[in-house]
């Protein structure tokens, strides 16, 4: 295990921070809270500013140069010295083309001779990122940063401090009360609720597998089912409580269900809409329920609808088959080692994969719940993607290696079946909605047979199985 930056154990602060026990790892590990819960008592103990009134702090000092400080901190307030011009707060650290690079990196160019009160709350922001920048400390600590400039340009400038950081390979611990900057930069994170830890772990884990209801909320839109729950409103049956993510739920019409439409609200890239659940004996409304799902923009109100559970982890598994043993006939095929291969962001979303397929030149091509066909190559790297026509009703949910080398991917919510060739190339589309041959009401998966016979699965009012030729001709 990696040396752990600091090592917190049953650490107190008076009406602030109560048994907090916690490894901070090298990285990018952010503190997540709402306002209040002590990450910026967590921050003034780890740069020493403030004292436990117990409990034990290891700081395990990191290797430095002989010019290199071991951390640098940027507080909530920014720290700015008001007697000296953005220019003058980085030639305190640096040279001067060190300095006019990253003032011009954060676009602080034009305010170079400015003193702190001459520059707005979000130039002042910037400022203090540069200073810490400069620095070239082998641990930042960052309070809030960037939280004063608007979001598109604060997206930018945390990609440039993040990449350099790897690049010089430091370490960044930041207090934050928005998810999507962790899920977009942060290897950790540390849940905090009311001065306690209440969950800790890697970024990915905790977002897909939070084990307390609350952690799952502040990394993000969440819907949170019990046992009870679950029966209540899921097609699925899960066998504890547990965290189903936006992208990880499909909703869809479904005339025979007993949720209802109560309300929806179309948000983008996921929609919010409450479900009242039918009693079938007193046809009366009995539970409610808030669900973050997959959009499907033409839900109404009174509609009636299912959930469906997606796919929530890929995962590749490298084996090998053995000789049989001659004692058992049973084929043996045991695991040689596991990879987990991420799915790329799409935007603040962390899409979730729905299908995968080994292509005849040894790559594979995954569909997510983004719309997108992801080749990975052996190594797990995305090396290209490729678009369905739209998504704007909800996402393919079958894909299918064809004979031929093509990909056939089920178009669910548009009713169709789009075909590309190995440059991503959509080379055929056909289908459109209806009961008729050829036609579909939500195509869902897709397979070939030995024969190149092509088979088409449909539910939603059609609930059949389509054959076709190859060429995509009723059989």
């Amino acid at each position: 295990m990696t040396q752990a930056l600091w090592q917190l154990d049953q650490v107190n602060m008076a009406n602030r921070l109560t048994n907090l026990s916690l490894r901070i790892a090298p990285g990018v590990t952010a503190i997540l809270g709402t306002s209040g819960v002590g990450k910026t008592s967590l921050l003034n103990l780890l740069v020493d500013f403030e004292k436990a009134s117990s409990g034990s702090i290891i700081f395990n000092t990191p290797q430095t140069t002989a010019k290199q400080l071991p951390v640098f901190w940027v507080p909530q307030d920014d720290g700015l010295w008001p007697h000296m011009t953005a220019m003058q707060h980085l030639l305190a650290m640096a040279d001067q083309r060190t300095a006019q690079h990253w003032l011009a990196t954060l676009d602080l160019t034009n305010h170079a001779h400015k003193k702190p009160p001459q520059l707005s709350r979000g130039q002042q922001n910037r400022l203090a990122i540069a200073r810490a920048m400069v620095s070239n400390a082998s641990v930042l600590i960052m309070d809030e940063p960037l939280a004063h400039v608007a979001h598109q340009d604060a997206m930018r400038y945390w990609q440039i401090i993040i990449d350099h950081l790897k690049t010089q390979k430091q370490s960044l611990v930041f207090a934050t009360h928005q998810p999507s900057r962790v899920l977009a930069y942060a290897d950790h994170v540390l849940c905090l609720e009311e001065g306690k830890l209440l969950e800790q772990g890697p970024t990915q884990v905790l977002y897909q597998q939070p084990q307390h209801e609350n952690a799952a909320y502040l990394l993000g839109p969440a819907n949170w089912f019990s046992l009870e729950e679950s029966k209540r409103y899921l097609t699925q049956t899960v066998t504890h409580p547990q965290c189903i993510r936006p992208e990880q739920l499909q909703i869809t019409v479904h005339q025979e269900s007993d949720l209802t439409i109560y309300r929806t609200q179309f948000h983008g890239s996921i929609q919010c809409s409450t479900l009242t659940r039918t009693d079938t004996d007193t046809n009366t409304h009995t539970t409610s329920k808030d669900i973050w799902h997959l959009p499907l923009p033409q839900l109404k109100v009174s509609d009636r609808v299912m959930l469906n559970v997606l796919s929530l982890i890929l995962l590749t598994v490298t084996v090998f088959l053995t000789a049989c043993n001659p004692s058992d006939n049973t084929p043996k095929i045991p695991v040689k080692n596991m990879n987990v291969w991420a799915v790329p962001v799409d935007g603040i979303s962390v899409p979730a994969p729905r299908n995968a397929q080994m292509l005849k030149d040894g790559r594979m091509a995954v569909l997510d719940t983004a719309g997108r066909i992801l080749l990975y190559n052996s190594t797990g790297k995305v090396t290209e993607t490729w678009h369905l026509p739209t998504n704007k009703n909800g996402n393919a949910e079958g894909a299918c290696l064809l004979r031929d080398g093509r990909v056939a991917v089920a178009d669910t919510h548009y009713h169709r079946i789009v075909f590309f060739n190995m440059q991503g190339t959509i080379t055929q589309i056909f289908g459109e909605r209806g009961e008729n041959p050829s036609q579909f009401i939500y195509p869902v998966s897709i397979t070939q047979d030995d024969e190149g016979f092509i088979y088409v699965v449909e539910y939603g009012g059609n609930d059949r199985v389509q054959k076709f030729t190859a060429i995509c001709n009723t059989s």
